[in-house]
C-alpha cells in the first residue's frame, strides 16, 4: 500500500481550509450578523372582536389602527383548564394577518387572559412567537389591555 506523503496531506488539508475560508468570506457580513434583519416595529393596535363569527372554533376580530382604520384580521384560539368552573385564565394564541401585501405580513403571539370579563386597564403580558414579511424576526412582548367589551389595545415591546 502506498502512503501519501505528509507534505502532500498537509497541502490537501490547507487547500480545503482555504476553500472553506474563501466560501465563508464570500457571504455578506450582514447575513451572518444577528442584527442583519430587524423586524419592522408593530404599531400600537386595537383588536375588535365585537363582530366575531359565531359557531367557529376560533374568534376572528378586526385589527384596527389607533385611529380606527381596519388594517387586518386577528384570529385567536383560546383554551382553558379542563375544570372550567375553577379556571381563572385561558391560554390564547393569536395570529395577526395584515391586509397589505397579499397578507405577507403576519405576527403571532401567545398570552394568558382572564376567563371572566377582563378588568378595563389590566394588562396581560404575552410572548411574541414570530412573524413574516416585514415582521420577520420579531421578538419581545405583546401587551394586551382591555379597552371595552370584546375590544383590546395591543402594544409590542
Amino acid at each position: 500500500m502506498k502512503r501519501i506523503a505528509p507534505v502532500r496531506t498537509t497541502a490537501l488539508v490547507a487547500a480545503a481550509v482555504l476553500a472553506g475560508a474563501v466560501a465563508w468570506a464570500a457571504v455578506p457580513a450582514t447575513a451572518t450578523s444577528p442584527a442583519a434583519h430587524r423586524a419592522t416595529p408593530v404599531p400600537a393596535l386595537i383588536l375588535d372582536y365585537n363582530e366575531a363569527p359565531a359557531g367557529k372554533p376560533f374568534s376572528a376580530g378586526q385589527i384596527k389602527t389607533t385611529a380606527g382604520d381596519k388594517i387586518g384580521t386577528a384570529y385567536s384560539l383560546c383554551d382553558q383548564d379542563a375544570i372550567a368552573a375553577q379556571a381563572k385564565e385561558a391560554f390564547c394564541s393569536t395570529f395577526l394577518r395584515f391586509d397589505a401585501d397579499s397578507f405577507a405580513d403576519q405576527v403571532n403571539y401567545t398570552v394568558m387572559l382572564p376567563v371572566t370579563d377582563p378588568v378595563e386597564g389590566a394588562t396581560a403580558l404575552g410572548l411574541v412567537t414570530g412573524g413574516t414579511g416585514v415582521y420577520e424576526g420579531i421578538t419581545g412582548n405583546a401587551r394586551v389591555v382591555p379597552r371595552a367589551a370584546n375590544t383590546y389595545d395591543l402594544n409590542f415591546d
